[in-house]
């Protein structure tokens, strides 16, 4: 099994990219018939979330609008329960359909927040897609993951966009912490 070293911590072959591939591409599939006649607001989930992003825009073979925001709440490999944002959303996104495009669903803090601002903006309808979900950590009930690409157990994860620490985004392959 291939291993990767990313700063202190090794991490094992996960998810290959082949099956990112596939998966994205059915999860776009059923995302086109969804929001047929639509066009849809994609808000794409930074830093994370931008490979993924970048897969599943290949393959949304729709008309669609892209915008980028910036959220953390993380430090190393644990969530510091607090949300800033350092890149907000300049949309104007009433009566549109948004899609929200994460690399990553825990605790849904984030995305409680940004549903949140998606509501009291007043979007018509708000669809989450999650590369990774992990349901057995997720703590908050208006969270709803439409897309879920892979659903996982709590493992820490890096590559396809996800990091430690800042490093490890750029594996086209996803590892687990061994």
């Amino acid at each position: 099994m291939k291993t990767v070293q990313v700063l202190d911590k090794t991490f094992v072959e996960y998810i290959q990219y082949s099956e990112i591939c596939n998966r994205v591409k059915a999860v776009s599939a059923k995302m086109e018939a969804d929001l047929a006649g639509s066009k849809p607001l994609f808000i794409i989930m930074l830093n994370g979330a931008f490979m993924f992003a970048a897969e599943l825009m290949k393959v949304y073979n729709a008309p669609a609008e892209l915008s980028f925001i910036k959220y953390t709440s993380y430090d190393g490999t644990s969530s510091t329960g607090e949300v800033k944002q350092l890149l907000g959303l300049a949309n104007d996104v009433e009566g549109r359909d948004v899609v929200i495009v994460e690399d990553i669903v825990e605790s849904g803090l984030t995305m409680h927040c940004l549903l949140e601002l998606l509501r009291e903006r007043k979007a018509k309808s708000v669809r989450l897609a999650v590369l990774l979900f992990k349901p057995n950590c997720l703590k908050y009930d208006d969270v709803h993951i439409d897309y879920p690409v892979f659903t996982i157990s709590d493992e820490f994860i890096v590559g396809f966009g996800l990091d430690y620490n800042g490093y490890g985004r750029n594996f086209k392959d996803i590892y687990k912490i061994k």
